[in-house]
């Protein structure tokens, strides 16, 4: 009976066990990194930055909280923005800065994820002309977008860098990647 009872004891202690390290303690994470792209509507290249923060209570699905910046740069030194004056007066460069501020769901797949967010764009751009001057090219708000997939690299110290891809933006669809580093895993 006294080792019936030790066999209980040592299944039951191997049951609690189990369960106290599969039910996982919600994770918090914070990221920083450079993202760089190509703007598929004006043909240019686009460059910036995203802070993410990420809640994860699951071991597959988590979510995420972002702001992001980027710029794309067209030369449009082509491109006549005084027709009717006796003077010409060529573009230079035609800016537009995007920010965000997104929130999403991931769901990951071992190392490899998949994740998707949704959020306010602040779209403001301007026009450098010949003459020194620039052109207001406005400013708009939008629904950005994101879809991804990624791959996590762990290090040592339990810190992570993330290669993502991805298709982002508001009014101009971007497609690009980003590596962040991740602190606190």
């Amino acid at each position: 009976m006294q080792k019936l009872g030790l066999f209980l004891l040592f299944v039951l202690s191997v049951l609690i066990t189990n369960a106290q390290t599969s039910a996982e303690i919600p994770r918090h994470s914070f990221s920083l990194g450079p993202m760089a792209g190509y703007n598929v509507k004006n043909k240019g290249f686009a460059y910036g930055g995203s802070a993410m923060y990420e809640f994860r209570p699951f071991k597959r699905f988590g979510f995420t909280a972002a702001l992001t910046f980027d710029q794309t740069r067209v030369d449009v030194s082509d491109i006549n923005y005084n027709p009717v004056a006796s003077k010409e007066v060529f573009g230079n460069e035609w800016i537009e800065n995007v920010y965000s501020l997104n929130v999403g769901p991931r769901f990951y797949l071992g190392d490899f994820y998949l994740g998707a967010a949704l959020g306010i764009g602040y779209t403001k751009g301007y026009t450098t002309l010949s003459d020194g001057s620039t052109l207001n090219n406005g400013h708009a708000y939008g629904l950005y977008k994101n879809f991804g997939a990624g791959y996590q690299i762990k290090l040592r110290n339990r810190d992570v860098i993330e290669a993502e891809a991805a298709v982002f933006g508001t009014h101009a669809t971007k497609i690009g990647g980003t590596i962040r580093y991740k602190f606190g895993r």
